[in-house]
Formats: C-alpha cells, sequence, structure tokens
C-alpha cells in the first residue's frame, strides 16, 4: 500500500503543481531491486517527504491526495457540456452551497444561447409580475446563463419557474439538495454527486446504497436518451473507494412506513365490510 500511494502521490504532485521533479531514469527498475525499504539515502527529497508523511499519518496524507484529485467546477461542467451530458442535477446535501454554486458556475461563463437567454428573461419577468416575491434577485443572473438552485428554501413560484426551464433544457445545470430525487418532474442526462458522506450525530457516515440509487437514477431521460450518465465526485474525504463500498454492500432492506389511522379505518368500513377492510391493514 505505501508503494502504490508513493507513486500516485508523486504523479499527482507533478501533474497539478509542477514541484516534484520527473523520476529518473530506470526509477522503477531502482525501486524493485532495492526493495520496500528503499534505501534512505537513494531516495528524493519529495519521496522521503511522502514516506514521512505515511508513518506518521497516512490518513492525512490519503485526504491531501484526494485534494489533488478534486476537479474544478468550471472544468467539469465544460466537459460535460463538450461530451453531451447535458442537462444535469448536481447533487449537493446544503442548502447554501447549492446557491453559492449556482452563482459560482454562472460568472464562470453562460451555456446558454441568445435565444435562450431571451426566453429565460421572458420567463423571469412574467414571475415578477404573478410573484414578485419568489424571484431570487441574486440567482436571476446565473439562471440566464444556464444555471440554477432549487431546494425547499426557495419559494414554490421559483422552483416551479427552474423546473420549466429545466424541462425545456433551457437550463442546463441545477444544483439541489438530495430531496430533489424523489417526486419531482425534472429529467436529466446526468446526475453529479458531489459528495457520499453525510454528518450525523453520531459522526459523518456514508449515504445508504439506497439513497445513492435514487440519486443515480435521476440520470436518463425516457424517449430522449438510451442511457443515462452518474458522475460521483472525489472530494477531500470520499472518492472511489467509498462509492464501491456503497455500491458493493448492496441495497438495504426496505422497511414499511405505512400506519393505519382512524380516519382510514372509518373510510374503508363506509365502503367495504369488516372482513374486506382487515385485508387493506
Amino acid at each position: 500500500e505505501k508503494e502504490v500511494m508513493l507513486e500516485e502521490a508523486r504523479f499527482l504532485m507533478q501533474r497539478s503543481q509542477g514541484e516534484l521533479p520527473p523520476p529518473p531514469p530506470g526509477y522503477g527498475r531502482d525501486r524493485r531491486r532495492r526493495g520496500r525499504g528503499g534505501g534512505g539515502g537513494d531516495s528524493l527529497p519529495w519521496e522521503r517527504s511522502v514516506h514521512q508523511m505515511f508513518d506518521e499519518d497516512s490518513g492525512s496524507l490519503k485526504r491531501r491526495m484526494n485534494l489533488i484529485r478534486v476537479p474544478p467546477m468550471d472544468r467539469l461542467i465544460r466537459r460535460l457540456s463538450r461530451m453531451e451530458y447535458l442537462p444535469a442535477i448536481w447533487f449537493i446535501l446544503s442548502r447554501k452551497d447549492c446557491d453559492l454554486n449556482a452563482i459560482k458556475a454562472g460568472q464562470a461563463g453562460a451555456l446558454t444561447s441568445d435565444a435562450d437567454q431571451e426566453l429565460i428573461e421572458a420567463e423571469v419577468e412574467a414571475l415578477h409580475a404573478e410573484q414578485p416575491e419568489a424571484v431570487r434577485e441574486k440567482l436571476v443572473p446565473a439562471l440566464i446563463a444556464g444555471f440554477a438552485s432549487h431546494h425547499a428554501g426557495h419559494l414554490p413560484g421559483w422552483k416551479a419557474l427552474v423546473e420549466r426551464l429545466f424541462q425545456r433544457n433551457l437550463c442546463k445545470v441545477v444544483f439541489a439538495t438530495g430531496t430533489l430525487a424523489a417526486g419531482i418532474n425534472m429529467p436529466a442526462r446526468t446526475t453529479i454527486i458531489s459528495a457520499l458522506g453525510r454528518k450525523t450525530d453520531d459522526g459523518v457516515k456514508l449515504l445508504p446504497h439506497n439513497e445513492l440509487l435514487q440519486m443515480a437514477g435521476r440520470a436518463g431521460r425516457r424517449g430522449f436518451d438510451t442511457q443515462g450518465h452518474c458522475v460521483v465526485l472525489q472530494n477531500r474525504f470520499e472518492g472511489a473507494d467509498e462509492a464501491y463500498k456503497i455500491i458493493r454492500a448492496g441495497p438495504e432492506p426496505l422497511t414499511s412506513q405505512f400506519t393505519a389511522s382512524y380516519g382510514l379505518v372509518l373510510n374503508l368500513l363506509s365502503v367495504y365490510t369488516l372482513a374486506e377492510a382487515r385485508q387493506f391493514v
């Protein structure tokens, strides 16, 4: 594990920061001959540093490497656009971060054409006339650029506007909380999951398999796409290993939350006999 992490650290740091020199000729063969110890006198300075970090706190080294792997948001969006993977729903667990990321994405550049922007502006003006209190002024520039946020902190009028624009492919990327994964008609070609961990009373825990599957399952538009795409982002704490662990664990058993209320029982008895009503409960 140490040798694998060392090689990966060298590659990541070279690529992202340019701080590390290329390995000398025959580096891989020399390492195999020297064995795992490697010989402290033959090690490069960066190699000795990574060895020390691994020995003192391997978790810290892994988090540092994960941080280097995190893709810049604007670069990822442009790449998805070039690959024709949009429209996309970008799941973020925080309402505040949904708004902030929509604004940030809008400032990086528009994904909408001039014609698209005119249509979006017309929809916003119509909402201004009908429900001025529902308009989120800080989010309007991002919306015109093709980016929006969608969560329970917004008034229904604004959320309905975002949903309409997304369905018409005028809004290209929607940053949303996990609640959007159920019950809302916003068909997307791609879903993006920004984090696999969630804070609980017992600390940070990985998302349940069923919840991850529900978010990923939003990808793929019926009648438009033959397949959907799900992108799980690397962050400082979670990445491919954690995603594999969740998927490998398999679905959790479903537990019914149905309860028979007094009103339900009375309604059943008004239509059915007691024996028939018992079959429903």
